[in-house]
């Protein structure tokens, strides 16, 4: 499509998702499904990440009114566009982590938490990828995150237990490690201890796998040269 037909394509869905649209939750789950077909192109991704549509969804997310299969999709929607797309504007998507760590902080049913979890994961990853000056524009904190850490890892849910650990995996794999080490601030004893409860507790070979990978990962934390010092 050309710019404006894409624009005009995206104010459409904006529309149809829109608590004003009139549109039934059955309709509205149809346009997520939708949406949730082109999340995977990075040029479409990138266009929805930065527009009005994100925010959209991230309202549709944090609202306690709107019924949990509508914010659990719109999550897992949010979290395909951030994988996706190649440049994500901290201009125009402030609010996400904020959103995110509102219903992560709070009782919710566990397909929304485990969802918001993975998105939140997909939104970190990415601001470990860039440079560090950059980081500080998103105001992620290393307590927020170690906080948020420590509970979904000691949740008792074995699949938010895995994204949780994952996210701590896969960002301690990258080559630069200050964001792990001081962005988020992967190298917290309390998030060690939480890990080795689970480990005891877990009867699962494919989380007590990522577990131990995680954990590897945390040492090297622990053993490198902080980035600081050299």
């Amino acid at each position: 499509l050309p710019v404006s037909g894409q624009e005009a394509h995206l104010t459409s869905i904006y529309q149809a998702l829109a608590p004003t649209s009139g549109a039934s939750l059955e309709e509205r789950l149809a346009t997520l499904s939708y949406l949730e077909t082109l999340c995977t192109d990075a040029h479409i991704a990138e266009a929805v990440v930065n527009s009005s549509i994100i925010k959209l969804l991230a309202e549709l997310v944090k609202s306690d009114s709107n019924v949990d299969p509508l914010r659990a999709h719109a999550a897992t929607v949010m979290g395909l566009l951030v994988r996706h797309a190649d440049q994500i504007h901290h201009s125009s998507t402030s609010f996400l982590i904020p959103a995110l760590m509102l219903v992560l902080g709070k009782q919710c049913a566990v397909p929304l938490k485990r969802r918001a979890l993975a998105c939140l994961g997909e939104l970190l990853f990415y601001i470990a990828t860039r440079p560090e000056a950059e980081r500080a524009s998103w105001g992620v904190t290393a307590a927020e995150v170690t906080s948020l850490l420590i509970n979904t890892l000691g949740c008792g849910d074995e699949i938010t237990v895995h994204y949780a650990a994952k996210l701590v995996e896969n960002t301690a794999s990258l080559t630069d490690l200050t964001a792990a080490a001081n962005t988020f601030g992967f190298a917290s004893r309390g998030i060690v201890d939480v890990m080795l409860t689970a480990l005891k507790t877990t009867i699962s070979d494919q989380l007590r796998t990522t577990l131990y990978s995680a954990m590897f990962k945390l040492c090297l934390l622990y053993t490198s040269p902080s980035p600081r010092d050299s």
